[in-house]
């Protein structure tokens, strides 16, 4: 058996996300926060035992108002202060749900394909607004 020496992000049987314990909380707190300013539950679930539950119906949901948010006309401040956490949170909506498809501006298409990058794992990233403004 394998141990993990993470925070395990977890739909139905399923290991999403496995960050470490500092990343997750902070992950959670950042979501917890969003939640509130945009007045929307985003199926991220409280950090126990070291795990968190993931409810895909209600991420996506959170993902929908957050790409509202992300695309539209001005608002700049809030857009550097949401990106990362929509990043992460629509990588984890991607490993929950490989078929998801939500209509996004360029600049969210691209935070996006970046969360998706560092939820999985698979490839390095440099940092998550890099390249998108000049």
């Amino acid at each position: 058996m394998e141990v993990s020496v993470g925070v395990l992000f977890q739909w139905q049987d399923n290991v999403v996300w496995d960050p470490s314990p500092r990343i997750a909380r902070l992950f959670v707190s950042q979501v917890r926060a969003l939640e509130k300013a945009v007045e929307t539950q985003s199926g991220i679930g409280d950090v126990v035992a070291d795990e968190v539950m993931v409810d895909p119906v209600l991420l996506g949901v959170f993902i929908l108002v957050l790409v509202r948010e992300l695309d539209s006309e001005g608002k700049e401040t809030s857009k550097s202060l949401m990106g990362g956490v929509f990043a992460v949170a629509y990588g984890i909506l991607v490993a929950c749900a490989p078929e998801v498809a939500t209509l996004m501006g360029k600049d969210t298409k691209r935070l996006a394909r970046r969360g998706e990058v560092l939820v999985s794992g698979k490839y390095r990233v440099g940092p998550i607004y890099e390249g998108l403004f000049d």
